[in-house]
C-alpha cells in the first residue's frame, strides 16, 4: 500500500511538472475568442481564405479565425448540424438548395441583422449586394446566407498564341466557327482550336450550353423558367434556347466541325488544361479558378499568358445575334451564366454567433471583396471596384484581369430557385437531372429526342413531385 501511495505521489508530481513545463513553453498563451470557419479547399486553393482571415484579425485583434479545409464538407455538414456536434461558426457550402432544407429544420441562423448592418461605403450589406443575391439567399422573406463568390466561366484561351497569330476573341458563334477554321489553317492543324476538358464534369460542356441558353433567352424568360411553375418550362417549343445550345455543342465539340483535339475526351482535366498552356490547343471551357488550379504548370511556362472570354452569343449564318421573344437584359449587356458558387451561413447552434456575424459583415466590405478577388480571380456579389486598372489588382495576371473585364462588361445572371420541387432536388435545368450531352455525342439520342424526352419526363412526373413536397 505504501509503494502504491509513493507511486501515485510520483505520478502526480510528474504530471504537475509536465503541466508547468507546457505552461512555460506556451509563454504567448492565446486568449482570443476562436471563430471556426469551415470551407472546401478546391480550385481556388487556400490563399484567398487565409488573406481575408488575416485582414479580419488585423481589425479584430481579440478574435482568432481558425480555418478548417474539409474535403468532405458536402457529406459531413448535414449530420453535424443535425447532431449539433463539431460545428463550425461559419460554413462555406456550395448548395443553397441544401441550406434551404436545413433552414426548414431550424438548423440555420437568420442573418437579417447582418443584412441591415452598414458598411464603410455607407450602404447596408443588403443594398451593396448585386443582382438577385439577396433574394437567392433568403427563405420566406428572411435572410439566411451570403454568397461567397459568383462562378464566372467561359472559354479560357492561350493569349500568347492569339497574339502570335493575330487571332481575335470571337463575340458570336459565327465568329467562333471562323476562328476555329483559321486556327487549323494558320497552324496547319498542329494546334487544336478547342481541347475538351477531360472527363471531369462532362468536360465542362454545361458551361457552353447554359451560357448559350442564357444569352438567347434573357433575364425575364430565365426568371420564368427557374420558377418551375409547370412542366411547360421544359417544352422545347417554349424555350428554344436549349435547341440552339445543343446544336452549337454538336458543331464545336462533337462530330460536325472537327474542332476539338483528338483524344481529349479521354484525358484527365489536368492533362487537357496542360495541353492548352503548352500551346497544343487554343481554347477550352473552364472557369475563373483555372489559374490557381494550374499554378505549377504555369510556373513551368512563365512566358505563356492566359485569358478568358465569355461564351460567344448564338448567331445565324450571317452573324446576326439571335434572341428569344420576350428577351430582356440590363444596359444592353450580354446575359451570361454566373451561378453562386458557394454560400456563407451560420448554424443556429454555433458557439460563436456574434463574431461569426461580424465576420460575415467584414467579408461584405469592398476591401475584403478586393482581397478575395485579388487572390482567387473570383468575383464577389457586392458593389466594389472591378476595374483592372485599380491599384488593388496591380499584381494580378492578364488572366485575372480578363475575369474582371468579363464580369464588368456582361450581366451576371444567377438563378433564384424558390420552387419546392427544385429545392428538394426533384428537378433542375434538365428535368431528368441528367445532362444529355454525352448521349448526343455517342449517338444514343438526337438533339430533338433529348429535348422531347426531357419534356416528357417532366410531364409524367410533375404531379407526383408536387405530392412529394406538399
Amino acid at each position: 500500500r505504501t509503494v502504491c501511495l509513493m507511486l501515485a505521489a510520483v505520478t502526480f508530481v510528474a504530471a504537475a511538472l509536465t503541466m508547468t513545463s507546457c505552461g512555460q513553453k506556451d509563454e504567448t498563451k492565446d486568449d482570443r475568442r476562436v471563430l471556426k470557419w469551415e470551407v472546401l479547399k478546391a480550385g481556388y486553393g487556400s490563399v484567398p481564405y487565409e488573406k481575408v482571415a488575416e485582414a479580419f484579425m488585423k481589425e479584430h485583434q481579440d478574435v482568432l479565425v481558425k480555418i478548417n479545409f474539409n474535403p468532405s464538407i458536402t457529406d459531413t455538414t448535414a449530420s453535424r448540424l443535425e447532431s449539433n456536434t463539431n460545428l463550425a461558426d461559419v460554413y462555406s457550402f456550395k448548395s443553397m438548395e441544401s441550406i434551404k432544407r436545413w433552414i426548414a429544420k431550424g438548423w440555420v441562423e437568420p442573418l437579417d441583422d447582418v443584412y441591415a448592418a452598414e458598411l464603410s461605403n455607407g450602404k447596408t450589406v443588403k443594398d451593396s449586394m448585386t443582382g438577385n443575391a439577396a433574394e437567392a439567399c433568403s427563405y420566406n422573406g428572411t435572410a439566411y446566407a451570403i454568397p461567397e463568390y459568383v462562378q464566372v466561366d467561359g472559354f479560357v484561351y492561350n493569349r500568347s498564341l492569339f497574339e502570335q497569330y493575330g487571332w481575335e476573341v470571337p463575340k458570336t458563334t459565327t465568329e467562333l466557327e471562323k476562328l476555329c477554321k483559321k486556327i487549323l489553317a494558320d497552324t496547319e492543324g498542329k494546334v487544336a482550336p478547342i481541347v475538351y476538358c477531360g472527363g471531369a464534369a462532362d468536360g465542362y460542356l454545361y458551361f457552353a450550353v447554359e451560357n448559350w441558353v442564357y444569352e438567347y433567352e434573357g433575364i425575364s424568360n430565365l426568371d420564368t423558367f427557374y420558377a418551375y411553375d409547370s412542366a411547360e418550362v421544359f417544352n422545347p417549343s417554349n424555350y428554344k434556347g436549349k435547341m440552339y445550345a445543343l446544336q452549337n455543342l454538336q458543331k464545336f465539340f462533337f462530330d460536325e466541325g472537327n474542332y476539338t483535339m483528338t483524344g481529349s475526351t479521354g484525358m484527365t482535366h489536368i492533362v487537357a488544361q496542360s495541353k492548352l498552356i503548352q500551346g497544343e490547343a487554343a481554347m477550352m471551357l473552364n472557369g475563373s479558378w483555372f489559374e490557381n488550379e494550374m499554378s505549377e504548370v504555369l510556373k513551368q511556362n512563365p512566358d505563356v499568358e492566359m485569358g478568358m472570354f465569355a461564351v460567344p452569343e448564338v448567331s445565324d449564318s450571317s452573324g446576326r445575334v439571335l434572341h428569344s421573344e420576350g428577351y430582356t437584359t440590363v444596359e444592353d449587356k450580354r446575359v451570361i451564366q454566373a451561378s453562386y458558387g458557394s454560400y456563407y451561413f451560420v448554424p443556429s447552434n454555433a458557439a460563436n454567433k456574434e463574431d461569426a456575424k461580424e465576420f460575415l459583415k467584414f467579408l461584405s466590405e469592398p476591401e475584403a471583396c478586393e482581397i478575395y478577388t485579388r487572390y482567387s480571380n473570383a468575383i464577389r456579389s457586392f458593389e466594389y471596384d472591378l476595374s483592372p486598372e485599380a491599384e488593388a489588382y496591380a499584381d494580378m495576371s492578364s488572366f485575372g484581369k480578363s475575369i474582371l473585364n468579363l464580369a464588368s462588361e456582361n450581366y451576371l445572371y444567377a438563378p433564384n430557385v424558390t420552387s419546392p420541387i427544385a429545392i428538394k432536388g426533384l428537378t433542375g435545368f434538365w428535368s431528368r437531372g441528367k445532362t444529355p450531352y454525352i448521349d448526343i455525342r455517342d449517338g444514343v439520342e438526337t438533339i430533338n429526342q433529348a429535348l422531347q424526352s426531357d419534356y416528357d419526363y417532366a410531364v409524367n412526373n410533375w404531379n407526383s413531385w408536387l405530392d412529394m413536397v406538399e
